[in-house]
């Protein structure tokens, strides 16, 4: 462990409900897509995203967390005195500034970054997530010594199902076949935070416009199918909009059909 830990930032976070997001530095378009997807739903339901705040998926992650209103727990490979150096500082300063984000280091004043500072990190940010969800890896992607170190911690460990040709998801096919939890949805994760995952965050009581819109259509049940017609919403978006709005208890599933709760 270490020996001391240095924060900015809402230290409430570390007693939220959280999970770790890991994934390829160059994410594929579909690595993008599944965050962008699964991330919103998550943060709606009260979980804290653990991030390290670098480029690629665990950046997207964080990225995509802030926007939705969620949190994000960021550790760096440097002392938080080089914050004003980092390369996504705006990013953590608004963050920071909106209460959204906690940033942590074990190293004291006037350390760089430097790239064996990496695993040590990692440590921190598999230790800090309750869970941990992997999108993309590849056979010997830097990620896969996160899951190493959480496996250790006996901490849960998800994995997105990925195309058998693509060299981003030959690490986390593995991962499935070595036991991870597979993920196609972000229900598939929160089922795991049992009834203590909140329903929704203090921060997205208010229907969004895109929530009241769908409302309009919800008054009698009404299929999946059906409703992304009515609506104009693609269902690869409408999905993850109705799981949202199931947790926050606006509707309700009947089999294949909604109806608004």
């Amino acid at each position: 462990p270490p020996n001391a830990i240095f924060a900015l930032g809402n230290l409430e976070f570390l007693n939220h409900k959280s999970l770790t997001v890991i994934g390829a530095r160059k994410p594929s378009e579909y690595g993008v897509q599944v965050i962008s997807d699964l991330i919103p739903t998550l943060v709606s339901a009260g979980i804290t995203i653990v991030s390290d705040l670098e480029q690629g998926s665990d950046l997207s992650a964080a990225q995509i967390a802030l926007s939705h209103n969620g949190n994000v727990i960021g550790v760096l490979s440097s002392s938080l005195s080089h914050l004003k150096n980092h390369k996504f500082a705006p990013l953590i300063n608004d963050a920071l500034a909106q209460n959204s984000g906690l940033i942590l280091s074990e190293y004291g004043k006037d350390y760089p970054p430097t790239k064996w500072k990496f695993a040590q990190r990692n440590r921190l940010i598999a230790a800090l997530g309750q869970k941990l969800l992997v999108t993309e890896a590849g056979e010997k992607s830097g990620t896969l010594h996160t899951t190493t170190i959480t496996r250790k911690l006996k901490h849960q460990i998800f994995a997105v199902p990925g195309n058998i040709y693509s060299n981003n998801s030959v690490g986390t096919n593995n991962l499935l076949k070595q036991g991870a939890l597979p993920v196609t949805s972000s229900l598939d994760i929160l089922n795991h935070y049992g009834k203590s995952a909140n329903k929704t965050s203090s921060k997205t009581l208010n229907p969004s416009v895109a929530q009241i819109n769908l409302l309009k259509h919800l008054s009698n049940e009404i299929d999946t199918n059906r409703l992304a017609r009515v609506s104009s919403i693609p269902i690869y978006k409408l999905l993850p909009l109705l799981t949202t709005m199931e947790l926050a208890g606006l509707v309700k599933k009947l089999g294949d059909r909604w109806v608004r709760a």
